[in-house]
Parts: C-alpha cells; structure tokens; sequence
C-alpha cells in the first residue's frame, strides 16, 4: 500500500475503550439477566421495590439502611419510583466487587438463630419469626416475611429447624 492510501489511525478522535475481561462481562450479564426478570415492560427499568429482591438474587444481602443509600445513590435526581439500568448497574458492580453486603457464613448464621431459640429446641415457630422480624430498624415487610416463612418452614413440623435452613440456603459449598 502506497503512503497516501493507508488509513491514518492516529486521526480517529474516538476514545478506545479497553476491552472487558471475561469475568467483568460474565458478572454483568448475570447482573442485566437478574435485572431483566424484574423488567416486565422490557424498559430497562424496575420498580424500585424490586431492588432488594433484585441483589439478593446477586448474593448482596444490606441491612435496610445501606439498601435505602442504594436505592438513593441509583435514584435520578428527581425519584420516580422505577431504577433505571444504566444507573443500577454501576452501583452494584461496585457492591459486588468490593464484596461488600456478602452473606453471613455458616457459622454466624447458626449463632444468630440460637440466640433467638432461648429455649435450645433446636427450632423457632413461625410466631416468633414473625415477631422478630418484624420489629426494629430492619424489619422485614410482610412479602419479605412471608416468603421467608414459605422457604423455612419444615412442612411436616410447621417449625423452622434453623439448621436445616441455614444448610439449605447456603447449599453444599459452605
């Protein structure tokens, strides 16, 4: 090729953007793919009580509070009750890359349910479930609840063995 028909690349003023490793687009597909299940109007946007359902299926579990500084930090600037990808996405990434909202470990888990059971049986009842969490800053909504209960009741005992569930919530890896 002669000098005066090669393309000038320099001359291209288009930033070049690096190129994303394999496990950026794969966290991010999984984190559009989450998205989108809640995205009934296929709009790229969710309502924002969604959001916690949302990043519990991304394995980030905050407090109440740290998910209302979520939610703010995705809101426009004018909140109108739906989150938008585009502005979920960067925040989350950041959650999940810096580990933070990571769930408790076994362990700590199991510690947490046996000050709860005072009576060492082993299990709670659904009352007290439901009276624990249902108090306090943090407290579960009643959809929270009920799909908690749903999930942790023993069908046979009507009671929650906090052992078996802790055990099936964190699977056969922990």
């Amino acid at each position: 090729m002669s000098a005066d028909t090669t393309p000038n690349l320099m001359s291209d003023t288009t930033p070049m953007q690096p190129a994303e490793d394999p496990a950026t687009l794969q966290l991010k597909q999984s984190m559009l793919s989450n998205f989108s299940v809640f995205d009934h109007e296929n709009t790229k946007t969710v309502d924002v009580s969604e959001v916690r359902a949302i990043i519990a299926s991304l394995e980030l579990y905050p407090t109440q509070t740290e998910l209302h500084d979520l939610i703010t930090e995705m809101e426009e600037e004018e909140p109108t009750g739906y989150i938008r990808y585009d502005r979920f996405e960067p925040v989350v990434f950041r959650a999940i890359t810096e580990k933070r909202y990571s769930p408790a470990s076994e362990e700590i888990l199991l510690k947490a349910f046996e000050v709860l059971d005072r009576d060492s049986k082993g299990y709670l009842t659904p009352e007290d479930m439901e009276m624990y969490f249902t108090e306090g800053e943090d407290s579960f909504s009643k959809e929270e609840l009920d799909e908690f209960l749903h999930s942790a009741i023993d069908p046979n005992t009507g009671t929650i063995n906090y052992r078996d569930f802790v055990q099936s919530m964190l699977g056969p890896s922990s």
